[in-house]
């Protein structure tokens, strides 16, 4: 689907890009949809949705400190409450109770550690690889991935079924279309301003969680949730406003 809208786009069936540009991008993919995406289903399998999900999808709060860093965005003394406030919220998300399901106790380390990866992966696609056709650049990332986890696949096992199959398959073309929708949001616009968008998913997964996964949150859980939500929506506030 990526690849005929890129070709649609560019007209070009073999991506014209330079080795750098073909690179960098497999490596967002690598960072992104392989290394974050393992350590991110880990957690949130051994340490619960509602538990995990916050802690990751903080990744606009990164993505807006990290643009500080390797972007030249200016730092404001605004951030300060912002980074206090994602603390609080990550610490009422642990530690692990000791007893039940969800107990895993790396699963909030790992989390914190997926957001800062999907930031990494943002700020790299806004140095390295301006200017390349989102579909283009989403189709390359994609297949990079995708190559990566199949090559893997022989190692790890585990059986497929035609239920998990389907699943997979809506998740994945979900993911696609978000993820094109996404790069064409980034063209153009200063990474501080959209990542803090991503704060919309906090409270979603950590409702659904509860609705799907039929998952008992504690209330220093809806706690966390809330202050990381509340960092994430402050830092966008400050981001959209200058």
């Amino acid at each position: 689907m990526c690849y005929v809208l890129s070709v649609a786009m560019t007209g070009d069936a073999v991506p014209d890009l330079t080795l750098r540009q073909y690179a960098m991008t497999a490596l967002v993919g690598l960072i992104s949809w392989v290394v974050g995406a393992i350590i991110f289903f880990t957690a949130m399998n051994k340490g619960g949705m509602h538990r995990v999900a916050p802690v990751s999808n903080s990744i606009g709060i990164w993505t807006v400190l990290l643009s500080v860093v390797f972007l030249g965005e200016k730092f404001l003394p605004m951030f300060v409450p912002v980074i206090i406030l994602l603390g609080i919220g990550v610490a009422c998300m642990g530690p692990a109770p000791k007893n039940g399901a969800h107990n895993w106790r790396p699963a909030i380390p790992a989390a914190l550690l997926v957001s800062i990866l999907w930031a990494v992966g943002i700020i790299i696609t806004k140095i390295a690889v301006a200017g390349v056709p989102y579909a283009t650049f989403v189709f390359i990332k994609l297949t990079a991935a995708a190559l990566a986890l199949g090559a893997m696949y022989p190692f790890v096992g585990g059986k497929v079924t035609r239920k998990t199959f389907l699943i997979c398959l809506l998740s994945a073309t979900t993911l696609v279309f978000g993820d094109t929708l996404l790069m064409a949001g980034l063209d153009g616009l200063p990474a501080s301003v959209w990542a803090p968008l991503f704060a919309t998913t906090i409270p979603f997964g950590f409702v659904l969680s509860i609705i799907f996964l039929k998952e008992n949150p504690l209330r220093r859980n809806w706690l966390g949730m809330i202050f990381i939500f509340a960092a994430a929506a402050i830092c966008g506030y400050i981001a959209a406003a200058r």
